[in-house]
């Protein structure tokens, strides 16, 4: 609460290390094992993808936006008399999506 009372934009752009002088409160710096960060994203996916083998899966699955399909296709066998305008108003999503569907 104290920092955001004593927050100026006057101090928008000091780094970590004129922040840790003006303050004499020290901050760590995100050391990434003494590694550049080419090297250490390389080694950190390695592991992911050895953890993801020997799960027996790779790491997309379940990755990302859901489709929109199996939620029309739900919808309209559930309701067969609506038109395309009216699944994608109680859906929520366009009627070209709708349209790509059914």
């Amino acid at each position: 609460k104290s920092a955001l009372e004593t927050y100026d934009r006057q101090y928008y752009n000091f780094t970590i290390d004129d922040i840790v002088k003006l303050t004499d409160i020290p901050i760590e710096k995100n050391k990434r094992n003494y590694q550049n960060q080419n090297d250490h994203l390389e080694e950190a996916r390695m592991i992911r993808d050895l953890r993801m083998k020997r799960e027996g899966r790779k790491w997309t699955d379940n990755n990302g936006r859901p489709s929109k399909e199996n939620l029309v296709k739900k919808y309209v066998s559930e309701n067969p008399d609506h038109t395309p305008t009216e699944i994608a108003k109680n859906l929520k999503i366009s009627r070209t999506t709708v349209y790509k569907y059914i």
